[in-house]
C-alpha cells in the first residue's frame, strides 16, 4: 500500500546466495524471494548451533506439558515471565551437551539424524517498506529477526515489492491490490524458507506486522501449509475507516498543541475529508473535487472491500496468535475486539493484549503520538517471548 505509515510522513513532511556473517554462531544469509520476475533481496537469518539444539529440546519439553510457561509464570494479562520461560523448557549449556553434537555438516542430535528448526517468515506493513520494517530508528523484522535466533528460531525477511520496485511493481494485466502487493510475495517467501536444507518444512511460520497481520488469513489460506500465524496489530476495520480514525485522532492530539503549524492542520483536515469521502466510493454520495487519500486508488479500495479478515481466519484451521498494544492508535482496540469477537469460538487461537505497547510493538506511556517512532526504544522480551512459546508448541 503506497499509503505507507502516511501519518508519520505528516509528521516529518528462489535462489540462495553465498554472502552471509556470522555473530557468536549466528549466521545471515543474503537471499532472493521470487515472484514471477520480481526478485526481492532477503535475508534468511539462522540460529547457532547451539541454539538450535537448545530449542529442540526446549519444544520436546513443551511439547510433553501443558504447554510454555507455567501458571505461576503467567500474569494475569498473559505475560510470561522470565521464570515461567524458564520453567517451560529454555536450557542452558550443560543442557545442550546432554542433547547432541555440532558437526561440520550441520547440528545432530543422538544418531545421525540432524536437527531441522522452525523458520519465521515475516510480512511487513503497509508502505515501501525494507526488509528490517524501519521506522525512524526502530527495526522491528531485524530485532525480531535476532531475538528469535538467539533461541533457536530461524527468520525469512525481506524488502518489499514497491519499495524495490516502485512505481513499476504492477505485473502485466494485474491492478495494485492486496495479492500483487503483499499476499503472491509472503507465498513465494514461504516455499522458499520450506525449501532449505536446514528449515522443518512443516514449522514455517508466518509473522505479520499491520498490513501483514491483515492480510496473514488470506496468505494462509493461499498456503495452507504454513504451521501458524502471528499477528502484530492486526486491523480488522476497512482501511479508509482505520485512515479516519487515525486522522480524527490526530486532529485531538495536535489540536492541543501551541505553534502547530497551520499547513499540517490542513493536511490532517484533509485527510480527515478523503478519507469519509472513500467510505463513499462507488456511491452518489462520492465527491469527485474531494478525491481519496494519497496513495489509494479505486482497485485498492475495491480489494479492501472485498476481503473479510475475521471472515477469513474463522474459515482456516491455522493456529493463530494476536498481538495488541493498548496505546496503539493506528489500529486500536475497536479492531481487537472485532478478532476477539468474531474467533472466540475457534481453536488454536492465542490473544495477547498490553497495555504500554503501541503500534511498532515499543513500550511508552500515555495517549500513543507519531513521535514516539522517531525515538529508539527495545523491543520488550515478553513480545518476543509470546513468539517463542507460540512456535515451540
Amino acid at each position: 500500500m503506497k499509503t505507507g505509515y502516511f501519518l508519520m510522513a505528516i509528521l516529518l513532511l528462489m535462489g540462495w546466495g553465498s554472502k552471509g556473517s556470522a555473530d557468536e554462531g549466528v549466521r545471515r544469509i543474503e537471499v532472493v524471494v521470487q515472484t514471477d520476475t520480481f526478485r526481492l533481496p532477503a535475508t534468511l537469518t539462522l540460529p547457532s548451533p547451539l541454539a538450535t539444539i537448545a530449542f529442540a529440546k526446549a519444544q520436546k519439553s513443551a511439547k510433553t506439558t501443558s504447554g510454555a510457561g507455567s501458571e505461576k509464570g503467567m500474569s494475569a494479562s498473559g505475560i510470561v515471565s522470565e521464570k515461567g520461560m524458564s520453567a517451560s523448557g529454555i536450557v542452558s549449556e550443560e543442557g545442550v551437551s546432554a542433547l547432541g553434537i555440532v558437526s561440520e555438516r550441520g547440528v545432530s542430535s543422538r544418531g545421525n539424524e540432524f536437527v531441522k528448526i522452525p523458520c519465521v517468515v515475516m510480512v511487513h506493513g503497509s508502505g515501501p517498506n525494507d526488509r528490517d520494517e524501519t521506522v525512524g530508528p526502530n527495526k522491528l523484522f531485524r530485532d525480531l529477526a535476532d531475538s528469535l535466533a538467539a533461541y533457536g528460531i530461524a527468520s525469512l525477511r525481506y524488502e518489499k515489492r514497491t519499495r524495490v520496485y516502485g512505481a513499476a511493481s504492477l505485473p502485466a494485466g494485474r491492478v495494485l491490490d492486496y495479492d500483487v502487493e503483499v499476499v503472491d510475495d509472503a507465498c513465494s517467501a514461504l516455499a522458499l524458507a520450506a525449501a532449505h536444507e536446514e528449515i522443518d518444512p512443516s514449522q514455517i511460520y508466518l509473522l505479520g506486522h499491520s498490513l501483514g497481520a491483515l492480510l496473514a488469513p488470506r496468505i494462509a489460506e493461499r498456503y495452507p501449509s504454513v504451521a501458524g500465524a502471528m499477528m502484530l496489530a492486526p486491523p480488522a476495520r476497512k482501511l479508509p475507516e482505520l485512515m479516519l480514525g487515525q486522522g480524527l485522532y490526530l486532529k485531538q492530539l495536535y489540536g492541543k498543541m501551541v505553534g502547530l503549524p497551520p499547513m499540517m492542520m490542513q493536511q490532517l483536515e484533509n485527510l480527515v475529508e478523503q478519507s469519509r469521502n472513500a467510505l463513499r466510493w462507488g456511491t452518489p454520495q462520492y465527491d469527485e473535487t474531494i478525491g481519496l487519500p494519497k496513495g489509494l486508488t479505486p482497485s485498492y479500495i475495491e480489494a479492501d472491500r472485498a476481503y473479510q479478515p475475521v471472515v477469513t481466519a474463522c474459515r482456516i484451521a491455522t493456529p493463530l496468535l494476536l498481538i495488541q498494544g493498548e496505546r496503539d492508535y493506528q489500529v486500536t482496540l475497536v479492531d481487537y475486539a472485532q478478532w476477539c469477537t468474531g474467533l472466540m469460538m475457534r481453536k488454536n487461537v492465542t490473544f495477547r493484549c498490553y497495555p504500554k505497547l503501541n503500534h511498532l510493538m515499543r513500550e511508552g506511556e500515555g495517549m500513543g503520538t507519531p513521535m514516539e517512532y522517531a525515538t529508539a526504544s527495545p523491543l520488550p522480551s515478553y513480545v518476543v517471548q509470546d513468539i517463542i512459546a507460540f512456535v515451540r508448541k
